[in-house]
């Protein structure tokens, strides 16, 4: 019998709460702006509900370049402002969001609506990047823009996100055989698999034939997937693993599982050498010899 603990985790509204804080300059509209395109919306600021999207962050990882742009209709003197923030001194700082460091002015015509940052420390090496980061942690996108002509009505249009900036590390998996052409990928539960998505490549070792899978956001982990009939032989394979974000430009590094064997006659038929009882009722200790990395069930 397998016991679960289920462990749940009730959160306050004051804690979502406190990402972004409902603006009372003027009564600002609700404006709109996306992230990646079409892979992100962000909303209003979530009128400091508990649920609201915009105070659960969202993970991007740090390096991968975003592009903000304001998704309501714009007219060609449109100015628009992006500040990302630290989120506690977004928090802690009762002064108006102009007067906080951390503005990416962007003024832009309906043809060309949108600015690109990278979520990185500015640098000699990095001149694309931030002066005012200062490393993964939790921040806050917030946008204005100064039109008379959007969508929604006059007056100035204020929209925010929550993000969690993450330093990518190397995923985690493991491989085993499960037939003549059939590669198993497993994802234990690691602090390193925390992607939205996983890119499984399969690279020949002896042609030019290399398939690419995604598992997409695992609900759970241990998480496993199948590579089914993605590969046309049984020629071994390279199995390389890279993290995704949900933005999709996450600059995570690549792990490389090693090369392994496809071909099932290299599978060779394990030998059990010895069956004994332990003290514990019906436990027995199994002496094995078998092929590593190859997954069996043995019957009795």
């Amino acid at each position: 019998m397998l016991t679960g603990i289920v462990v749940w985790t009730c959160l306050s509204e004051a804690t979502f709460a406190q990402g972004c804080k409902v603006e009372n300059t003027s009564e600002p509209i609700a404006g709109e702006f996306s992230i990646n395109g079409t892979k992100i919306a962000v909303k209003s600021h979530g009128n400091g509900s508990a649920t609201a999207a915009n105070n659960i962050p969202i993970q991007i990882c740090e390096g991968e370049p975003i592009t903000l742009k304001n998704t309501l209709p714009i007219s060609a003197s449109t100015s628009n402002t992006y500040w990302i923030l630290e989120l506690n001194p977004y928090l802690g700082n009762p002064a108006p969001i102009q007067s906080l460091t951390g503005s990416i002015a962007a003024s832009y015509s309906a043809i060309n609506g949108d600015v690109t940052v990278k979520l990185i420390a500015k640098s000699t090496a990095e001149p694309n990047g931030l002066s005012f980061y200062n490393g993964p942690g939790k921040y806050v996108i917030v946008q204005y823009d100064n039109t008379t002509a959007n969508a929604g009505g006059g007056g100035v249009h204020y929209a925010c996100q929550v993000i969690n900036v993450v330093k990518p590390p190397k995923p985690v998996a493991t491989t085993s055989v499960c037939s003549g052409n059939e590669v198993q990928i497993t994802f234990p539960a690691s602090p390193n698999n925390m992607f939205d998505d996983y890119e499984i490549t399969f690279n020949a070792t002896a042609g030019p034939f290399n398939p690419t899978m995604k598992t997409g956001k695992p609900i759970s982990y241990p998480f496993t997937i199948k590579s089914g009939n993605l590969l046309p032989d049984t020629q071994d394979r390279i199995i390389t693993v890279k993290g995704l974000s949900l933005t999709g430009n996450c600059d995570a590094p690549i792990e490389n599982l090693g090369i392994v064997s496809i071909n099932a006659a290299t599978i060779f038929k394990p030998v059990v050498s010895s069956i004994v009882g332990t003290t514990t009722k019906g436990e027995f200790k199994l002496a094995v010899s078998a092929q590593n990395t190859i997954s069996r069930n043995l019957y009795i």
